[in-house]
């Protein structure tokens, strides 16, 4: 299919990036695409005004667009983070915020902490103290100095081995 805004011009919308776009709701949800869809290897991915949609030898999921540029600078899908296990998920805890699950972490988005990335470590150290309802939201980025990985909350820090 092709799509044309006056915002993104004509886009071309294919397979399995297409049928995704469609599950998800398509132009009404994630918006009308604003770049081609590109391919490196066995993932492509294509953004949207709300999202970006990836594809992943054949398996496909979507990012929401205000976690997206920490997604990518944790290296997309052959990065830190994997490949997402959940769609966005909304918690109203500690004052709210945003989640996505991924194989190898998380994205937590909260009006207070900003976008934080949680490696698979930090998750499940930050989810045996209580995760948000406990600690609140993160604050911070994870730091990792002399062996030790800290990343700070609302309501405390949580300190790993590296």
């Amino acid at each position: 299919a092709i799509a044309w805004s006056s915002a993104g011009g004509s886009r071309v919308l294919t397979g399995v990036l297409r049928t995704a776009f469609n599950s998800q709701g398509g132009i009404a949800v994630l918006g009308w695409p604003t770049s081609d869809a590109s391919c490196a290897g066995s993932v492509c991915s294509q953004s949207f005004q709300s999202a970006t949609v990836y594809d992943v030898s054949g398996s496909a999921f979507v990012v929401d667009a205000r976690l997206a540029p920490a997604y990518s600078a944790s290296g997309g899908p052959t990065g830190t983070l994997g490949v997402a296990t959940t769609g966005l998920i909304s918690i109203a805890a500690s004052g709210g915020g945003l989640a996505q699950i991924f194989t190898g972490g998380a994205i937590l988005s909260s009006p207070t902490g900003g976008v934080r990335v949680l490696t698979a470590a930090m998750r499940t150290a930050f989810n045996a103290r209580g995760g948000i309802a406990v600690m609140g939201w993160p604050i911070s980025d994870m730091t990792c100095s002399a062996g030790t990985c800290t990343q700070s909350f609302r309501n405390g820090a949580v300190s790993i081995p590296q």
